[in-house]
This record gives C-alpha cells, structure tokens and sequence, in this order.
C-alpha cells in the first residue's frame, strides 16, 4: 500500500495489505461478507449468494477484485467491474471494527486506479436506499447521486 495511504489510516488498519483475491480467499471472503453485508445472507435474493458472487469474479479473471488482510484474517473487500463504457464498485466493506480507519477509503483507491489506468471515464455503483452510512462515506469520497433510477431483472 501507497506510504501516503498508510499514513492516513488508525490503528490497525496501518498493518492491512491490500492484494488481489485468489481462489484460496473463497471461504475467508463468504464469512467476511456474510457479517459486513448482512443482506447477502437473504435467501429470497439469490443474486446475493456470496459463494456465486466470489467464484464467478475469481473465475472471470479480470484483476479487478482486492482483499484487505490483516495478519492472517481478511478484513475487508472490494471489487470492480469495467467493460469499456462505465466502470463499477461492488462489495466494498471492511470489518465493524476498522470502520473508519481508512481501510475502506484505501480499497476504493486501489480500485479507482487501476480503473483509471484501463481509461474508465465514469465508475458506478449502487447503496441500499436504507444504508445512510454507506451513502455518507461515498460522498465523502467525492461520488454524488446520479438522476438515474437502478432497474434489476433476474436471470433464472
């Protein structure tokens, strides 16, 4: 991690190494994500099952996917998605207890550069509407709401 980054970070958060997700984070990630994003724990929501969300990013391969390790615990996540048009965050969380810290601030960082080394002009993402502090923490990055309204459909 950049020297200027890990300056901005407290605490704990100061040791974290951020490196790319390999398959043998699979386990470590679903139980991550299964406490930072209690709504990936829904089974009426198939799009959110982490275990197909993890294994499909791995096995696309597409260097966008980043874990924050601390020790030996993976603490937090982010990936990124870019098809030559819009670039997008998903699953950007750190631990309850690093929140704050600049881990979280320090993923997005790592993501939004490699995206703008690809030539990504816009990045996207999307917060439940009832996540106040995810909203907070993106506009504190910088990211505004964009007048667009998010449709889904679900495939199978």
């Amino acid at each position: 991690m950049a020297d200027d980054m890990a300056d901005a970070m407290s605490g704990d958060a100061r040791n974290a190494r951020i490196r790319a997700a390999v398959a043998g984070d699979v386990a470590p990630l679903i139980a991550l994500w299964r406490e930072v994003f209690p709504e990936y724990n829904d089974p009426h929501r198939p799009q959110r099952d982490p275990r197909a969300s993890i294994e499909r990013k791995l096995a696309f391969a597409d260097g966008l996917f980043w874990v924050a390790q601390l020790d030996a615990q993976l603490v937090g996540s982010a990936m990124a998605g870019y098809d030559g048009h819009r670039g997008w965050l998903y699953s950007v969380g750190v631990l309850p207890r690093l929140r704050r810290s600049g881990l979280a601030r320090a993923l997005v960082t790592r993501a939004e550069a490699e995206l703008a080394r690809r030539g990504c002009p816009k990045i996207n993402l999307q917060v439940l509407a009832s996540n106040d502090d995810g909203r907070n923490f993106w506009r504190a990055l910088g990211y505004v709401d964009d007048a667009v309204v998010s449709l889904g459909k679900r495939l199978g």
